[in-house]
């Protein structure tokens, strides 16, 4: 290990700000750094979508490989081979084997499971999916973290977990001043586990009391210690694991061209109202490349600071480090990537995993890391293709994606096989972007970006060269924000049951990378359509009419409810009770909400700290003209958008 960590700082020439120089030496380090090269532009082709109708049907090949893959790429994915990447993924492992001595889940499938929830709510609740939606009602690596209710980490314990969900938690103190966060391992930090073997103990998150740098009571106002300190919690929810090869193939350059930190660029849109130009220079998108090191994350790792895409907040070089830090944080399993266990200050003295470390073999982790680079979007609908669209479903769906701002000839002709692509060479065709953008969510959800030469050993001929519907730029992202301290004091309340903060400042720099507490990672959209809810980084926005998974003790878990606004109702208080209302929510997120009746002049006068109602709040994330915009459209028409999103 001691020469591969040598061998990897020798080999990269690393970047700076988006001065991008990547260039290994060793094919072998290529593939361990996950770092695409450049492709060749003549040889662009459609991917080989894996068939719609029996996507994430089971647990194998069949239901998540690429088309006509290599029998060494179809054996990672024979979950009936107990020596197979998948069938380590699906089954639940054992204290023997090393589990703990702290856990979240057993198995990696344990967060991946709301297919699960999805199947529960339709069969025992009547959800009915809507076309041009296709629900998988089994748990594969392509499903999500499950979601039922909001956390009350009072009532976790060791005997019921958290049944809510399968999301995790991040904590430690963060500085507002300084922008630096404390992950607090003297106190179990900066990852609660709610599972342990034999006699241990789960980590509670630790009380104020109990913690010396929150001591002399909080400031009522800025929720501040005396030190400058605040307790900050924040939750993840595993991601669907679909088409992770192409969007490592990606090469850095491509990602870094997108950046517009400063909000110069703007969008040509025929919608109404156009940005204030007093409050944003350009479309108020503002989006950056994050920036991390793979050595923060395991053993041999890059020194260097690398483009960073994978994770929530775009803060991994390599999709082997969440394979990784998954086995050692999530299922308690060393590896000699990660070879020591999680803090167990709860524990001193108490031997519950007797297991020598490391507990597995290097090539247990590059084989998952290979198996999830080789599961294959979904195809789209159907209705997205139909030409001229006739059905109302395809009316609906290619309406909705005009609205999005998709090119739909552009788009189309790089998705069909034998197709011309139209505009080749035009920067916005080749991303599938019309001309007019008219609500601009492809302005960050990006529909296509180009692959190069993918770095992975097993399956690169589906993942170079390629033109691949992510719907992401990659990039990170200012989430809307709301005042922190005593959130009483927030005026005009909130209703819902949905926290409207999107921020999250538990930020461990290993997860992090530059990035800050209110930025995120545009999400990649693949197979929306397949996967369902939940949505947003840590599951909030949930589909739950049957009252699932309370705590014990606990009555049946309400479903979610927020406020949503449209030119034609106003602003309504909806509890998410439908397929519909959930992908709405999870749109209507993407901003604070609506000021009174949809006029900022009803705003009340407040404090300019704690004004998160007006136009020019600072408290507004960049969404916030796109999603005047989408207020400003009718229920009908917002639909069509949701109809567009249940199409991918």
């Amino acid at each position: 290990m001691r020469a591969l960590c040598v061998g990897l700082m020798l080999s990269i020439i690393g970047c700076s700000k988006g001065d991008v120089v990547e260039s290994p030496e060793l094919e072998a380090q290529r593939d361990l750094l996950g770092i695409a090269t450049p492709g060749d532009p003549s040889r662009l082709q459609p991917v080989e979508l894996h068939p719609r109708a029996g996507f994430g049907a089971a647990p194998d090949y069949e239901s998540l490989g690429y088309p006509n893959a290599s029998p060494e790429v179809m054996a990672l994915l024979d979950s009936t081979n107990p020596d197979s990447p998948l069938h380590f993924f699906i089954t639940p492992h054992t204290d023997a084997e090393g589990v703990g001595p702290l856990f979240n889940q057993r198995a990696c499938l344990g967060c991946h499971t709301n297919s699960e929830d999805v199947r529960s709510n339709i069969e025992q609740g009547g959800i009915v999916v809507p076309p041009p939606a296709d629900f998988t009602l089994t748990n594969t690596p392509a499903s999500r973290a499950a979601r039922q209710g909001n956390t009350d980490h009072s009532k976790i314990t060791k005997e019921t977990g958290n049944p809510p969900t399968a999301a995790f938690t991040l904590y430690g103190n963060y500085s507002p001043g300084t922008g630096s966060f404390d992950p607090i391992a003297s106190l179990g930090g900066p990852l609660q586990h709610v599972q342990s073997v034999g006699m241990c103990r789960i980590n509670d998150l630790p009380s104020l009391a109990r913690d010396p740098s929150l001591q002399g009571g909080l400031d009522p106002v800025t929720g501040l210690s005396p030190l400058g300190l605040r307790r900050e919690v924040g939750e993840r929810a595993a991601p669907p694991y679909i088409g992770r090869g192409l969007m490592e193939a990606i090469v850095a350059d491509d990602i870094v061209a997108n950046d517009d930190l400063a909000d110069k660029l703007a969008f040509t849109s025929s919608l109404s109202p156009p940005p204030d130009p007093a409050i944003c220079p350009g479309d108020c998108i503002s989006g950056r490349h994050n920036e991390n090191r793979a050595d923060l994350s395991f053993v041999g790792g890059d020194p260097r600071m690398r483009v960073s895409r994978f994770g929530l907040r775009a803060a991994g070089p390599t999709l082997l480090q969440f394979v990784v830090g998954g086995l050692q944080g999530e299922l308690g399993l060393t590896s000699p990537f990660m070879p020591t266990e999680q803090p167990n200050v709860d524990n001193a003295g108490n031997t519950c995993d007797a297991v020598p470390d490391p507990e597995l073999k290097t090539d247990v982790a590059l084989r998952l890391r290979d198996l999830i680079r080789n599961i294959a979007p979904p195809m789209h609908d159907a209705s997205l293709y139909e030409t001229p669209p006739v059905s109302q479903t395809a009316i609906d769906v290619q309406a909705g994606a005009r609205l999005f701002g998709v090119d739909l000839a552009a788009f189309q002709s790089r998705m069909i096989p034998g197709r011309e692509p139209i505009g080749f060479g035009d920067p916005d065709a080749d991303k599938g972007i019309a001309g007019d953008r008219m609500l601009g969510c492809v302005t960050c959800h990006i529909p296509i970006m180009k692959t190069g030469t993918s770095p992975a050993k097993l399956g690169a001929e589906h993942l170079s060269n390629r033109w691949a519907p992510i719907f992401s730029d990659l990039l990170i992202h200012q989430n809307p924000e709301l005042p922190k301290g005593i959130r009483s004091r927030l005026r005009p309340s909130i209703p819902g049951n949905i926290n409207r903060d999107l921020t999250d400042f538990a930020i461990p720099p290993a997860v992090t990378g530059i990035g800050n507490g209110a930025e995120f990672r545009t999400p990649p959209l693949m197979g929306l359509g397949k996967v369902g809810p939940p949505f947003w980084h840590d599951g909030r926005v949930y589909l739950n009419v049957i009252g699932a998974r309370s705590y014990p003790g606990d009555p049946p878990t309400p479903p979610a409810s927020t406020v949503f606004t449209s030119a034609d109702e106003g602003t309504r208080t909806l509890s998410i009770t439908s397929v519909e209302l959930a992908v709405l929510a999870a749109i209507e997120l993407h901003d604070l909400p609506a000021p009174p009746g949809n006029d900022y002049a009803q705003c009340p006068t407040v404090a300019e700290g704690m004004d998160f109602c007006s136009r020019q709040s600072r408290y507004r994330g960049e969404a916030r003209n796109v999603m005047e915009k989408f207020r400003a459209l009718t229920t009908a028409q917002q639909l069509q958008v949701v109809r567009f999103l249940l199409a991918l």
